[in-house]
C-alpha cells in the first residue's frame, strides 16, 4: 500500500502569468538574493525531490514489468487459438468415444448370440 505524502512548500505563491513569473514579495531587481527564505525553500525542494526521483524508479519499475495492450491484445488471439484447437481434440476424442462404444455393443450382442446358439445345441443334444 502506498501511502499519500503531501508537501507543503513554504513561502510565498508563485504567480503564474502574473508578475512576470516573479513570485508575490520577491524583489524583482535581480540585486543579490531576493528572499531572505529562499535558501531554506530550495532545501526543502530539494529533499522532496529525492523522495520524486524514488519514487518515480519505482513507478517505472512497475511499469516496466507490465503487459503493453499489444501484448495482451496478441495473448488473447493466442489462448483463443489454444482453446479453439483443445475443443477440436475434444471433439476428436468423442468421435473415437463413440466408435468404440459402438463396436462394444456389436461385440457384446454378437457373443450374446454365439452363447445362446451354443446353450440351445448344448440342450437340444443332451436332453435326449
Amino acid at each position: 500500500m502506498v501511502s499519500e505524502r503531501r508537501f507543503k512548500i513554504t513561502g510565498t505563491d508563485y504567480v503564474a502569468g502574473g508578475n512576470n513569473g516573479v513570485a508575490r514579495g520577491v524583489d524583482g531587481g535581480g540585486d543579490g538574493p531576493h528572499d531572505g527564505r529562499m535558501e531554506s525553500r530550495v532545501r526543502e525542494l530539494e529533499k522532496n525531490v529525492t523522495d520524486v526521483r524514488e519514487r518515480l524508479v519505482r513507478i517505472e519499475t512497475t511499469l516496466s514489468h507490465m503487459a503493453t495492450s499489444q501484448a495482451l491484445e496478441k495473448l488473447g488471439g493466442e489462448l483463443k487459438l489454444a482453446i479453439e484447437a483443445q475443443g477440436n481434440r475434444i471433439e476428436a476424442q468423442a468421435t473415437k468415444i463413440e466408435a468404440v462404444r459402438s463396436d462394444l455393443i456389436k461385440w457384446f450382442v454378437a457373443t450374446a448370440l454365439i452363447l445362446a446358439t451354443f446353450a440351445f445345441t448344448a440342450a437340444r443334444y443332451t436332453s435326449h
